[in-house]
């Protein structure tokens, strides 16, 4: 955007793969390229201008050298309320059981064991046949990648997931037919958008998990679905990010059953899949207990979060929270890695967040508890074991359910961990340093 300095009353847009939105009330009109931006005007009009376009805005409104493409939804002018709570990842953390609801709602057909999308129905057909599937994502979408890889594969259905950053450069190897899923909670991270382009060259299909209507990733893939979480003001993804997980499971059945999942399998899928929010909301009411022990553990400045299987994404994504808004070192590790390098690290001072469910590779966990309870090692154990974890220090109990949507509960206890270690160190876990909500650059 440019100023003439003989016209200050005017400013020029001009967009070329990027996002620029305008909104005007009775007062002014802003410009801007996240939606958030919006939040404390009362927005009467909304523009999103496209690619290629020019548009010389003033106090009165805007003109378009180009059509452009108008985006009427709700979430870029609803304003976000933070209610009785400390910070908005507080609220964001709390509010997971109803964004939770929102998201699989309307989404079944039961009878017939299926989700219903809509987003994607005019391209089952060509679903079906796609034989690899590709996840790309940054950060917290990476880990979201990971997972949807590891589900995918467990219905049978090939599956990579990819870093944004990295795809372009790394020669990737694949074939025309096969898909591509662009996971994005902002839907305008850079890097995620540069492999969008390049994909679209060679003419594979690209579809988009994405939580922003109207975004450019929102726009440019062929189709898509909405996670429905609502606004997430926070820096650090949380309810995004078990919507993102919800809508991969969704997905992931819906092309299972296109293939070899029987009816029964994806009813019971279903069932759990609506049992979710209530099992949310019991982690949640142990949200007090999980704050005395960031208060014990905040003598700690070095930790682990280790799972095993698709429990090696939660602990990617706990360490991810821990370091983005407390400023402590903390790594995400396979647990059964531990023992070839990483027990070196293990001391007294070192704490080790475990995420070990009661599921069929338990008694391989506990083994891996005491390698690290053997060289003095601190652990807090969170599981769905009734009767606890006896090796561990302390242990954060879950409820259960099927083992690959454990991910979706064994989350909630880590974003809480966080978020208290940082109230402990002073921290503004709204505003990690460093960072930006949406990462608009390559």
């Amino acid at each position: 955007m440019v100023m003439k300095i003989d016209e200050p009353d005017k400013l020029i847009a001009a967009n070329k793969g990027g996002t620029i939105i305008f909104g005007q009330n009775n007062d002014c009109v802003i410009a801007a390229s996240d939606p958030a931006a919006f939040e404390p005007f009362a927005i009467k009009k909304k523009r999103i201008l496209g690619d290629n376009e020019i548009a010389v805005i003033s106090a009165e409104g805007w003109e378009i050298f180009k059509e452009a493409k108008t985006e009427e939804e709700d979430f870029f002018s609803a304003k976000s309320d933070i209610g009785d709570f400390l910070f908005f990842m507080e609220k964001e953390i709390f509010e997971q059981p109803k964004i939770f609801s929102n998201t699989i709602a309307g989404r079944f057909i039961f009878e017939q064991g299926l989700p219903r999308l809509d987003g994607i129905e005019d391209f089952a057909r060509e679903l079906r046949n796609v034989k690899n599937f590709h996840f790309v994502g940054c950060g917290t979408a990476y880990n979201a990648c990971r997972y949807a890889a590891l589900l995918f594969n467990r219905f049978g259905i090939a599956a990579r997931a990819w870093i944004a950053s990295e795809f372009c450069y790394s020669h990737p190897v694949f074939d025309p037919t096969d898909a591509f899923v662009f996971i994005s909670q902002s839907g305008e991270t850079a890097d995620t958008i540069e492999v969008i382009n390049e994909i679209k060259i060679k003419g594979n299909i690209c579809l988009g998990i994405v939580n922003v209507p109207g975004s450019r990733i929102w726009r440019e893939t062929d189709a898509g679905i909405g996670i429905r979480a609502g606004k997430e003001k926070g820096v650090a993804s949380t309810k995004a990010f078990t919507s993102q997980l919800a809508t991969i499971v969704m997905l992931a059945v819906f092309l299972a059953r296109q293939r070899k999942m029987t009816i029964d399998t994806g009813q019971r899928i279903i069932n759990e899949l609506k049992k979710i929010p209530d099992k949310i909301e019991i982690i949640l009411r142990d949200a007090d207990r999980i704050k005395e022990l960031a208060k014990k553990y905040a003598c700690f400045r070095n930790y682990y979060f280790l799972g095993r299987y698709f429990h090696s994404v939660t602990a990617d994504e706990g360490s991810l929270k821990l370091k983005e808004i407390s400023y402590v070192h903390a790594e995400g590790y396979p647990l059964g890695e531990m023992k070839h390098g990483p027990l070196a690290l293990i001391e007294p001072d070192f704490c080790s967040v475990v995420i070990i469910p009661d599921d069929p590779i338990f008694k391989k966990g506990i083994v891996n508890i005491h390698e690290i309870k053997g060289r003095n090692g601190t652990v807090l154990a969170i599981t769905d074991k009734k009767k606890g974890i006896s090796p561990a220090d302390d242990t954060i109990n879950i409820p259960t359910t099927i083992d690959y949507l454990s991910p979706i509960l064994t989350t909630i206890p880590t974003q809480l961990f966080a978020y208290y270690m940082a109230l402990e160190f002073g921290c503004n876990p709204d505003k990690p340093r460093n960072l930006a909500k949406t990462v608009t650059v390559n």
